[in-house]
Parts: structure tokens; sequence; C-alpha cells
């Protein structure tokens, strides 16, 4: 995108990206940053944004939404919800990116999909350690940089993230069982701060705004539901690695989520997000 932009206004428009930790500021004060105009732009997961827009909880309760299909349409009821709740603060969403769906990668078995006891998974979502704790099973919210000496080591069992993370593992032969059962797709926002957005040249908002579009709808079609992508990474993981790769059916998909729907009620009143929550089962038919 920030290419794309560059060459569309003969360079005139430049984007420069830093990675966490280059400008000092930890990221979980981008937004806060970036409504104060320390800085103009970031790109955080939606999970992080709750306290700026409630409503973005809703798009991580396990198992609501179980295809990209879903996931969409609940980040459109979302979305001019969120949008509204970030103009009060100064901050514009321009897009939406998404990775995949987050899985169980685990070093061993679970005693069946719907049956967790003993096993002990990293993980930082609340709900979702409710989820894992509603199954029989331990969630620990343990540092991303403690997760391989955490597994070695037998503190966890695995941990729930996206199937790239396994390729990012110094030893991905860790991770010898793969459930993708869909518990929840990550979500990223592109935020840009809205006094920075006006003052563009109109034609550079424009293509600021073209160029956002664009990377979002490349984002969302490609997963279907299960992007190529991910399918080549599962391939990998069971032919250079020796991962089990065990498939939920729909039949266990609706099961999981029937077990678990008890929990989307009680985020939500915890939230205050009863009535979007609502919108978003009737959209979905749950």
């Amino acid at each position: 995108m920030t290419e794309r932009i560059k060459e569309r206004t003969d360079g005139n428009f430049v984007i420069e990206m830093f990675t966490v930790g280059k400008l000092g500021i930890p990221s979980a004060n981008y937004a806060t940053a970036t409504s104060a105009g320390a800085l103009e732009a970031f790109m955080y997961y939606s999970g992080g944004l709750t306290s700026i827009s409630p409503v973005f909880s809703v798009s991580y309760l396990p198992y609501l939404g179980r295809n990209t299909s879903d996931k969409k349409t609940i980040d459109d009821i979302l979305r001019p919800i969120y949008t509204a709740d970030m103009e009060k603060q100064n901050l514009v969403p321009i897009a939406t990116a998404t990775w995949g769906f987050t899985y169980p990668l685990l070093t061993k078995t679970l005693p069946s999909l719907f049956d967790w006891s003993g096993i002990k998974v990293r993980v930082t979502n609340p709900i979702v350690i409710k989820m894992i704790q509603n199954m029989g099973g331990d969630g620990l919210p343990i540092a991303r940089g403690e997760i391989y000496t955490s597994i070695t080591l037998g503190t966890i069992d695995g941990e729930i993230t996206s199937v790239p993370s396994v390729f990012a593992s110094p030893d991905p032969q860790l991770y010898k069982h793969i459930y993708v059962i869909n518990i929840g797709m990550g979500l990223w926002n592109v935020v840009v701060n809205k006094d920075a957005l006006a003052d563009l040249p109109a034609e550079y908002r424009d293509i600021l705004l073209e160029e956002a579009a664009k990377v979002e709808k490349w984002g969302w079609d490609r997963m279907v539901p299960l992007d190529q992508e991910e399918e080549e990474l599962l391939a990998r993981a069971e032919t250079e690695f020796g991962a089990t790769i065990h498939r939920a059916t729909e039949a266990e998909m609706e099961q999981l989520a029937a077990m678990n729907n008890f929990l989307w009620d009680e985020w939500a009143e915890e939230k205050g997000t009863q009535d979007i929550l609502k919108q978003v089962r009737d959209a979905l038919g749950l």
C-alpha cells in the first residue's frame, strides 16, 4: 500500500513505517499517542482497542462466526459503531486487516474437542481463557517471549494462535497437533489521526483512502474461508514437522459454539454490548 501511494504521488507522499519499539512508544499506547498527535497513524489488533470502543470485544467471542463470511458480517455491523467511537478520540479507522483464524497448536492431543482436561494453553484473551476453563483446561496469559521456554519446560502444552506462528517458533516440531476449530479470527485495524488526515491535500487523502480500501478488500477476499496460504502452511506443518492436523466438522463446530455461547452473553453484559451482540446473532441466525 505504501509503495503504491508513493508511486501515485510521484514520491511526494511517503508513509514511513516503524516496527514495534522503534519510536519508544509501547504498542498498548499507540491509540493514545495517535489521538494526541505524537503519531500520525498506527496498526494494532482490534482486541487492544476495546478501551476506545467496547464493541471490538464482540469480534473476539469464541466460535461466534465460524467462517470468513461470518466474520466479515460481524465487522460490517461493528464498523459504524467503532468508527464513531474512534472519531470522538480524534481517530479514524481506514482499513481492517485479517490474518486468519486462531487454533490450538499443541504438543499433545486433546482428550477430545469437547474435553480439554489436563491441557495448559497460552492465551491472552480473557474470554478465551474462560472458554478453555469451561472445557476443563487451563488458559495462561504467558508473555510471548516466554512461550518457547514455557513449552519446553512443560509449563504449557501449546498456545492459541494462527498457523504462521508454527514457522516463527525456534522449534516448529514442538507443535505436534493443530486443531482447526476456528476459535476466532485475528483482526487488525489501520487507524490515522483525524487532524492529520484532514490536513492532507484532498488528492493525497483520496489516494490514501483508495489504497487502504484496496488492501482491506484483498485481505478479506483471500480468505475463502480458509485461505490457500494457510492450507499450504498446514500441509507444510504436516509434511515437514510431522504435525497431525485435526479438522472439526460443521456439526462439531456447532456443538463447540453451543457449549460456549453463554460466555457471549456474560461478556456482552460486562462490556455493555448486549444490543450489538443481538444484532450480530440475528444476522448470523444464531
